[in-house]
């Protein structure tokens, strides 16, 4: 009765500032599609409006419309899955629930706080152009929670011939008056994801992705000409130090140079390099073997910005106080 009596006269905050989240999908596993599309079309109607491969997931997946939410049928590439696990334990049926947040960094960062243990190490880009995280189903009831932003279009693929170890170029525009990004990766899995970076940096300044294929060694050059900027601020992952410092030495386009997650052998690269761009910036991990490499580096050369950040949302917000306070070439 006490308690009863407590939640009546419990202040609740205002309801205008709650954006409540809300069922985006169901997601089913199953082993045969095909066979579940069929009966969808038979008794509702329904068909798959978007498929996709997730060779990073090892799933194919396909969307179904369901009214306020959506049907997403997960069906593994092979054994290794961690849908062909699911499969063998649990049979096909119900995967995952996913809500749609407003702020997937905000609800990531809370859900940690609270004590939950995410899958996942950091929000990352999921199906259907969300960027998404899991929560360990032991903590909820073993039912697999899914949490995901709606990511809206920004980055479109650049047509035509690319320079060689390019896989694909994707361009957000933006206001000429201001530098552009070029964002060169050959990861897998970026951070900061390259869609949300560019929807925080667009309008304002226009940025282009490029994925280079694995072991390539990419000519950033080329990629500036595609970009037709007078100038560039660079964002370069998993890509060799030297070559980049280089390219930024001898290509006077080339204002700003930020690379992140730069390993062991990076690190001692940039500790023996002499002369080092004045505007750049070195973002790891906050492991203690990178804050002791970023230590010695930083007694080499105390002029570089170096900063030990994991969580993607403020990765992105440093990048773009980052650029933000660099003299801009374009305004020149």
């Amino acid at each position: 009765m006490r308690t009863r009596q407590a939640n009546r006269h419990a202040v609740l905050p205002d309801q205008a500032a709650i954006t409540m989240p809300r069922l985006d999908h169901v997601g089913i596993a199953t082993t045969d599609t095909d066979r579940i599309l069929e009966v969808l079309r038979d008794l509702l109607d329904e068909s798959s409006y978007l498929s996709e491969t997730l060779e990073r997931d090892g799933i194919h997946v396909s969307f179904v419309s369901g009214g306020t939410a959506q049907l997403e049928l997960l069906e593994a590439l092979d054994e290794t899955s961690p849908v062909a696990r699911f499969l063998r334990k649990r049979g096909s049926g119900l995967h995952h629930l996913a809500f749609e947040v407003e702020d997937i960094d905000d609800t990531y960062r809370r859900a940690r706080e609270a004590g939950y243990e995410p899958i996942d190490p950091a929000p990352r880009p999921g199906a259907g152009g969300k960027t998404i995280f899991f929560l360990h189903p032991r903590q909820t009831s073993n039912v697999l929670i899914e949490f995901c932003s709606r990511a809206e279009p920004c980055l479109a693929p650049v047509k035509g011939a690319l320079p060689e170890g390019i896989q694909r170029v994707s361009l957000a525009s933006g206001s000429p008056t201001q530098t552009p990004c070029l964002y060169v990766m050959a990861s897998s899995s970026p951070s900061p994801d390259p869609h949300r970076l560019a929807r925080r940096l667009t309008p304002e300044r226009a940025c282009m992705v490029a994925h280079i294929e694995p072991g390539a060694s990419p000519d950033i050059t080329a990629l500036i000409d595609m970009l037709g900027a007078p100038s560039v601020h660079l964002l370069v992952q998993d890509l060799s130090a030297k070559t980049i410092l280089h390219t930024a030495e001898t290509d006077s386009r080339i204002h700003a140079v930020i690379l992140t997650d730069p390993g062991p052998n990076e690190f001692e690269t940039l500790r023996k390099i002499r002369d080092i761009p004045k505007h750049l910036l070195v973002i790891t991990p906050d492991s203690e073997a990178d804050l002791r490499a970023a230590s010695v580096l930083r007694a080499r050369h105390a002029a570089i910005a170096i900063a030990a950040v994991a969580d993607p949302g403020l990765r992105i917000a440093l990048i773009e106080q980052h650029l933000a306070t660099q003299s801009d070439p374009a305004q020149s």
